[in-house]
């Protein structure tokens, strides 16, 4: 079983402090475009400018992401976001989980999709979790 004190989502969620509050949420990855970190005094932010184009490199981004998740989890609950909650913030999830949990592609997506069902990384991001899954030497995935 694996218990996360985490949530990924859109832009919305980052904006409200009461849900951020009553979630205990510590730290915040901003992967969104154009969305502003809304509570600095109070909540620790990682921004990662990256776009949600297929030739988007961001396995790059993914040690130093990865380094801040942790960090929060280890004080409190971690928000992931994007613009849309769709495509980067999952594909960051699904990295994380990958590398910290070694989950294999195929099973980090499924349980991601059973979080958050609107998940879908764009294909440039897919294809390098693909490439990702086998640098980690993880089980080969149908995905």
């Amino acid at each position: 079983m694996y218990i996360y004190s985490y949530i990924t989502g859109s832009q919305d969620v980052v904006a409200d402090i009461d849900l951020l509050e009553k979630h205990k949420v510590t730290h915040i990855l901003n992967l969104g475009t154009y969305v502003k970190n809304y509570f600095p005094s109070k909540i620790k932010y990682h921004n990662v400018k990256i776009n949600d184009f297929c030739d988007q490199e961001v396995l790059k981004y993914f040690d130093l992401a990865f380094k801040f998740i942790d960090e929060g989890l280890a004080q409190g609950c971690v928000v992931i976001h994007c613009n849309a909650g769709v495509s980067r913030a999952s594909t960051f999830m699904i990295g994380y989980l990958m590398n910290r949990e070694r989950m294999p592609l195929d099973n980090a997506f499924n349980f991601v999709k059973s979080k958050r069902p609107v998940i879908k990384p764009n294909t440039g991001f897919l294809q390098q979790l693909r490439t990702y899954n086998k640098e980690l030497g993880l089980k080969e995935c149908r995905m």
